[in-house]
């Protein structure tokens, strides 16, 4: 099994030793003891160096691309991913900006026509009742004058004749 130090896995990385260091603590590995190690890497053990199994450094580095995105093999995906993430936001944000001043015009207009539809209802009333002054006065006109021939005619029905 190989063993690998937090510098040759920070050099994998990309990144700086002190950030693997951190995901190292955060998760609770403990390195390698000498007898998981080659005999190559079994020389070096007597420094200061701590060294850890392959299946600790895939925890690791699932981590570090867990916790920083943008260090990882996708980050172009990522960035453009939150670049398209930032402009649906944005058109989001316009959409709804629209939609609002939409709403504020569709309730403006629905208290126009409010209006509009009493001014309406408030003028044919009015119309109605011209009308039926107009039918009313035509009437007591009618019954209270006559005219020429309708008093000559009225004179000569209530005359007998001979």
């Amino acid at each position: 099994m190989e063993l690998r130090s937090i510098r040759d896995i920070s050099k994998e990385l990309g990144t700086d030793k002190n950030v693997v260091y951190r995901i190292i603590k955060k998760l609770g590995i403990r390195p390698s003891t000498p007898e998981h190690s080659t005999s190559a890497t079994a020389s070096t053990k007597a420094n200061s160096t701590k060294y850890y199994c392959a299946d600790d450094v895939s925890k690791i580095i699932e981590e570090f691309h867990r916790t920083h995105p943008e260090h990882s093999k996708n980050a172009r995906e990522y960035t453009e991913n939150a670049r398209e993430r930032s402009e649906d936001t944005d058109i989001i944000r316009v959409l709804e900006s629209q939609i609002d001043l939409l709403q504020s015009q569709i309730k403006a207009l629905q208290e126009t026509n409010t209006k509009q539809a009493e001014t309406i209802s408030d003028l044919t009333e009015l119309l109605h009742r011209e009308q039926e002054l107009r039918a009313s006065r035509l009437v007591i006109e009618s019954n209270t004058k006559k005219g020429f021939f309708a008093r000559l005619l009225s004179r000569n029905k209530t005359e007998p004749t001979e």
